[in-house]
């Protein structure tokens, strides 16, 4: 569980961001408002602005899953990596690209990713994993850092069964 000192700490920053956010929409607008203007509007909505961050930080923190992984802490409330291995680094990104091999193609031939930008994931029961999701998709651009992220992964791991699948999503 994370500290109450932490929250506040966390809740500081997060009104922070929200101020510089509300001053640069408003001079993006254009309007003309003093630095002190925004900060009485700021201070008036400050307390539900607390009270929201702080709901949101302890439902956040008090969670005991952080996606599908148990959430781990260290004995100072830090968050430790749920690969319990000597480099949970390598276990990983090997756990990944093992993963991406074994994306199946859907109905209409090709392999997810090359029609679809996401997949429905674990957490969909009434899916398959990998079961392409509608949403925007940029080819070019998700192509582009498949295949720097494989470059990058061969030369760490020498493991030659991803290039072949790069050169299909290219061709």
């Amino acid at each position: 569980m994370i500290s109450p000192f932490s929250q506040l700490s966390i809740i500081k920053t997060l009104m922070n961001i929200l101020y510089t956010l509300i001053l640069g929409l408003i001079r993006q607008k254009g309007l003309t408002m003093t630095k002190k203007s925004v900060l009485t509007y700021f201070t008036m909505k400050k307390t539900n602005i607390i009270l929201i961050s702080a709901l949101l930080i302890s439902t956040t923190f008090a969670q005991e899953k952080l996606l599908w992984h148990d959430v781990r802490l260290d004995e100072h409330g830090k968050l430790l990596s749920w690969e319990q291995s000597q480099s949970p680094y390598d276990a990983i990104v090997c756990k990944a690209w093992d993963a991406f091999k074994k994306i199946p193609s859907q109905p209409n031939g090709y392999k997810t990713y090359i029609t679809y930008p996401v997949f429905y994931g674990p957490k969909d029961s009434s899916k398959n994993v990998f079961e392409g999701r509608d949403w925007t998709h940029n080819p070019g651009s998700l192509f582009a850092m498949l295949t720097d992220s494989a470059m990058l992964y061969y030369a760490y791991s020498g493991d030659e069964e991803i290039i072949p699948l790069i050169r299909d999503m290219l061709d």
